[in-house]
Order: structure tokens, then C-alpha cells, then sequence
């Protein structure tokens, strides 16, 4: 049994290859003509979305906070 892939480029703003997404499965049941337009509109469309993230339109997915900063554990003094 051989295996089989279809994969597509991902780009980045500058047009650069930054990834790949792809289907990997078994030649016998792997359809490469059916599977194909597929795997190009997901790579296409995650290109379009890193290079409208670069842009700065928003980002989809944004960076999780700043951990609060942690307590002084020195006391403090009493007021009166």
C-alpha cells in the first residue's frame, strides 16, 4: 500500500513561503483531483488572512494578555 499527498504553499505578506497545509492518506482511497481545489482554497485563504493580519485590519487571533504583575510580599506599614 503506498501513500499518497496533496499540498498547497501558504504565503506571507512579502510572498513568501511560512507554511504548507496538506492531506496525506493512502493511494488507494486518496483522490488527488477531488481533494486539490480544497487544499488551495485553505492555503490561499490562510495567506490572505496572515497578510491582512500584517496589514494590521485586526487580528483574528490576538496575543493573550500581560500576567498581572505579582504582589510585594513585604508589609506594609499600619496607618494610623
Amino acid at each position: 500500500m503506498g501513500v499518497s499527498a496533496v499540498a498547497a504553499p501558504v504565503f506571507d505578506q512579502r510572498r513568501r513561503v511560512t507554511a504548507a497545509i496538506s492531506i496525506t492518506g493512502y493511494a488507494h482511497r486518496l483522490n488527488p483531483e477531488r481533494l486539490a481545489p480544497a487544499v488551495l482554497t485553505a492555503a490561499r485563504s490562510l495567506s490572505r488572512e496572515r497578510a491582512r493580519d500584517a496589514a494590521g485590519d485586526g487580528c483574528r487571533y490576538p496575543s493573550p494578555p500581560e500576567p498581572p504583575a505579582p504582589a510585594d510580599p513585604r508589609p506594609r506599614p499600619a496607618s494610623p
